[in-house]
């Protein structure tokens, strides 16, 4: 099987670039017969096969399916995102609104977290902490990349619904947090004077508290921080005018 060069989050990091050189022609291979395609503000996807539904549904066949190339990136949240930000907004839905979801939501799933945590959970967290250390310590003082920092954080968030062991709610979490994710990429690109590097800092140590405690096997501990620290979340980002922007806006 051949193996890609680029795959998973630095495959979307790459095409993350190229949208952001506006005079250069881009072309991936997805393997077998997919491609993609980028000029300036415009994306041409060509039969991209991005599952391994054939593969399952002819294992046990006479014809099995082989795939000739692993799979470049598993399909995004963010495709769902846009429908459900343009059904969100005729509803009269905010970005304020997404995050009262979210509080409700997303802390039960940190003590779930912790429940049924895995060596591998705990793995996947701690990496995307030290992602964001070297982040803070390669620039001083530090001013983040909006889209590398929304990218670790969300990873975060995401690994919390991931490791919770409920599909649906990490489904639809999923969808939520990447609303979230582009919000969090507008409001750092626009930078104010709380933007300081113990701000960023306090992040970093509040994962590693969840962390802390998730290991530890405490559930009710990982529940009541997690739901503090998403309130002081939304206190820093629901303090402009962004919070009472329509969520499909976001992805214009």
């Amino acid at each position: 099987m051949i193996e890609p060069l680029l795959k998973d989050e630095r495959f979307l990091e790459d095409v993350e670039r190229a949208r952001r050189e506006q005079d250069r022609l881009h072309l991936w291979w997805l393997g077998q017969s997919g491609f993609l395609i980028h000029w300036r503000k415009s994306c041409l996807l060509i039969d991209p096969y991005l599952s391994d539904s054939l593969t399952r549904k002819y294992a046990s066949t006479d014809k099995p399916h082989i795939r000739m190339t692993a799979r470049v990136v598993a399909p995004e949240a963010s495709v769902a995102a846009r429908y459900v930000g343009l059904l969100l907004q005729i509803q009269g839905a905010t970005i304020n609104d997404v995050y009262e979801a979210r509080m409700i939501s997303e802390p039960p799933c940190a003590r779930l977290l912790a429940l049924r945590r895995t060596d591998e959970d705990i793995d996947k967290l701690t990496a995307v902490v030290d992602e964001l250390k070297a982040e803070v310590a390669a620039r001083k003082p530090f001013i983040p990349d909006p889209y590398v920092w929304s990218r670790l954080t969300y990873r975060f968030h995401e690994l919390i619904l991931e490791g919770c062991g409920n599909k649906t709610m990490a489904v639809q979490g999923a969808v939520l947090q990447d609303i979230v994710a582009t919000h969090l990429r507008t409001k750092i690109a626009r930078r104010d004077d709380s933007d300081t590097d113990e701000r960023f800092q306090l992040v970093i140590r509040s994962y590693m508290k969840l962390i802390s405690l998730v290991k530890a096997g405490n559930a009710a501990g990982a529940e009541k921080h997690w739901r503090s620290h998403m309130e002081g979340a939304a206190t820093y980002l629901l303090k402009d005018d962004l919070k009472t922007k329509p969520v499909v806006d976001l992805f214009d």
